[in-house]
């Protein structure tokens, strides 16, 4: 899996610059699966066909749906991304 995105303290996945050049490069090292912001998905649509062929890309918003498609499903990382009342999550000291 091959990820690209700026991350804010809150879990906010942001938008990047030069997608063409690390979907290209993610192509060229055999990743088969990228994460690419959200807001990046025109970007996306603008990369050629070739460089794209072959990689399934994830559109995100936030940092919980960066580790739901990046992690191998388990009842830890389910645990660990459930929402508490008050919107906190079950890691103590960590914004939801």
């Amino acid at each position: 899996v091959a990820m690209t995105g700026e991350i804010t303290l809150l879990g906010k996945v942001l938008p990047i610059g030069g997608l063409n050049e690390k979907a290209v490069a993610a192509h060229l090292a055999g990743y088969r699966k990228i994460i690419i912001p959200k807001a990046n998905e025109p970007d996306w649509l603008k990369i050629p066909d070739s460089a794209r062929r072959g990689l399934e890309v994830t559109f995100v918003e936030h940092v919980d749906d960066v580790l739901r498609n990046a992690l191998v499903p388990s009842p830890v990382v389910d645990r660990l991304l459930s929402a508490r009342p008050g919107g906190e999550t079950a890691l103590p000291g960590f914004a939801h």
